[in-house]
């Protein structure tokens, strides 16, 4: 009896073993760099920044004691500032003896529309924290920060997501009697026990990347919240 013709258009199962893998892989550098993004995104507000503060220590040949504490005063203001309201500190240069702190500040410059919305640009003809008020600032603030979660949940679903459709795949060939034979040729090809051994690789690092999912899935949605 001769060999079992197969449908042209199926996939045979060395061809189903490299889409799966080639999905796996995929999947894996795409999430992980879309939760890259949304973590950076959550972590560095930088749309949220109204005042940029340019700090740089500045050599100086002599330095009276009302000029030591005059630079210190303004670096702890600037500080300050950075850390109680909407600005961006950004200091150059390292302090040491014969160096005195100066600082220069910028205004994000801003517009807004004629049906009331601000768009923040550098042309702008005003100046984003005179123009916006405590409401509109909280609810540009909150958008930008739900953003920045779904873009974390949208990579991570990404990258877990497309290996348990790999599994759904090999189970949906299992129950319609479509399950991949082994052949001789293929188990030279990628190993003795190969198979088994990548079908049993990818459940279990499906299991642990899942309990890691749902934990931090929680812990996103309790922040959100």
């Amino acid at each position: 009896m001769g060999p079992e013709k197969r449908d042209p258009k199926e996939l045979s199962p060395s061809e189903k073993f490299v889409v799966k893998q080639a999905a796996n892989r995929i999947s894996r550098i795409a999430g992980d760099a879309i939760t890259a993004k949304g973590v950076y995104n959550l972590a560095n507000p930088s749309k949220f920044v109204t005042t940029v503060i340019t700090g740089r220590y500045v050599p100086q040949a002599t330095i009276t004691a009302n000029e030591a504490f005059l630079s210190k005063s303004r670096l702890d203001a600037d500080l300050r500032s950075s850390k109680e309201r909407h600005v961006k500190l950004e200091v150059k240069g390292k302090p040491g003896k014969g160096k005195v702190y100066k600082s220069t500040i910028d205004f994000t410059r801003a517009d807004r529309s004629i049906l009331g919305r601000i768009k923040v640009k550098p042309t702008g003809k005003d100046y984003l924290h005179s123009i916006e008020d405590f409401e509109q600032r909280e609810i540009r603030q909150a958008k930008g920060r739900r953003n920045a979660r779904l873009t974390i949940i949208g990579g991570r679903a990404l990258r877990y997501g497309v290996p348990v459709l790999m599994v759904g795949w090999t189970i949906y060939d299992v129950l319609n009697d479509n399950a991949p034979k082994r052949t001789r040729r293929e188990s030279v090809a990628y190993g003795v026990g190969g198979w088994v051994i990548e079908d049993t690789k990818l459940l279990a690092g499906l299991a642990i990347s899942g309990v890691q999912f749902n934990v931090g899935l929680a812990q996103t949605a309790w922040d959100w919240l």
